[in-house]
């Protein structure tokens, strides 16, 4: 490097500080959000209205179930909320990552729909006037994911097998539920030889 570079290099940098300098203290620094309209509380309450529901479960090999929803609406601000607490869990655990496709219609317009930033299960929307029905869809990619456990097991010619002999986690649900075993025969090798299926209702 040429010995008038060096002398030019400091000389550039100190201009370089400069004029960043007047950019720097203009600098707003992290701006909060705009405050979320407020979620109106829960309230155990007669519906004012019916509420009609479809649901899609023959995608059963990509375990999606799609929902569509008709629900009585009025002009106005309206917040929707994905269910946090589900029938026989312990804690405020509904899946919204597993939550896709949410599309709202009004009279055949589409809606737009904004998702709260500190409530994740919230969605704030605009219901257009002369609305008396909102059409909802959405597909729900977690309905027939549910681990429930399982395993495998020797086989050795028994009839049946003991209590214990693989895992098993049921979601303790307290309405009747339909599930569905899989029961698989594999050789030394782990090739399946043979599938058999059978469902049952619980409780019963």
């Amino acid at each position: 490097m040429k010995p008038s570079l060096y002398k030019k290099i400091p000389t550039m940098l100190c201009l370089m500080a400069l004029s960043a300098g007047p950019a720097l203290a203009a600098s707003p620094g992290p701006i909060p959000a705009a405050p979320t309209p407020p979620i109106p509380a829960p309230e155990d309450k007669p519906f004012p209205g019916t509420i009609q529901l479809s649901i899609d479960a023959t995608d059963i090999d990509r375990k999606v179930v799609r929902v569509h929803e008709v629900i009585p609406a009025t002009a106005g601000d309206l917040t929707l909320l994905y269910p946090k607490w589900l029938p026989g869990t312990h804690a405020p655990e509904g899946a919204i990552d597993r939550f896709a496709a949410l599309t709202v219609t009004a009279n055949g317009q589409k809606v737009d729909w904004v998702r709260d930033p500190v409530d994740v299960y919230a969605f704030h929307l605009t219901v257009p006037a002369g609305t008396t029905k909102l059409d909802i869809r959405m597909v729900d990619m977690d309905a027939m994911s549910y681990n429930h456990g399982g395993g495998k097991v020797d086989f050795k010619g028994q009839q049946s097998l003991p209590y214990g002999a693989f895992r098993y986690s049921g979601p303790c649900p307290p309405m009747r539920h339909s599930y569905r075993f899989t029961v698989k025969a594999l050789d030394a090798s782990g090739k399946t030889l043979a599938t058999a299926k059978a469902s049952k209702d619980f409780p019963q």
